[in-house]
């Protein structure tokens, strides 16, 4: 692999400048004193008291340029697989609703009765979970079922464009 010669005395100056002043800055609380100083400062109620080493030191920044990159979460959906998805019909007749309504009321769980805020013995619009009573309202022809796909969602932190921002 080929190395350039490229001019970069510039930035190895400025590093350099900077990892000078980061120096002076560990120089002024290599002490305990300045230590405990620095410690009490960020610890005191009072918060008046700014650390005055913190103050004094000459970081040489201002007039300089850096790159900057957000870090953003990216939200990724990726799709899971089929899974079936079954619904109390929305043309049942009188017959059917009693019919629906006797099976409800069978395969009811008595121990949630008067503890629950789901859905009311009516509520037909909802997604009915498989088990028993999915089985006895198949069984009737009461529901109608579909494949539907399903996703898995995750969150991961990604670096955004570079920005050039001076001070």
């Amino acid at each position: 692999m080929e190395i350039r010669d490229l001019d970069l005395h510039g930035m190895y100056q400025d590093l350099a400048d900077r990892f000078g002043a980061l120096s002076r800055l560990f120089g002024e609380l290599s002490s305990p004193d300045a230590t405990k100083e620095l410690l009490d400062s960020l610890t005191l109620a009072d918060g008046a008291k700014p650390f005055p080493k913190l103050v004094d030191i000459n970081i040489p920044i201002v007039g300089k340029c850096f790159w900057l990159r957000e870090l953003i979460e990216h939200v990724v959906t990726t799709p899971a697989g089929f899974v079936e998805e079954c619904r109390v019909r929305d043309d049942l007749t009188p017959s059917e609703f009693g019919l629906y309504f006797s099976l409800a009321w069978r395969h009811r769980d008595p121990s949630l009765v008067g503890k629950q805020k789901g859905m009311a013995i009516r509520d037909t619009s909802a997604a009915i979970p498989a088990g028993p009573f999915l089985d006895a309202l198949k069984a009737n022809g009461l529901v109608t079922c579909k494949d539907v796909m399903t996703y898995n969602t995750s969150v991961t932190l990604v670096f955004g464009k570079p920005e050039k921002m001076c001070i």
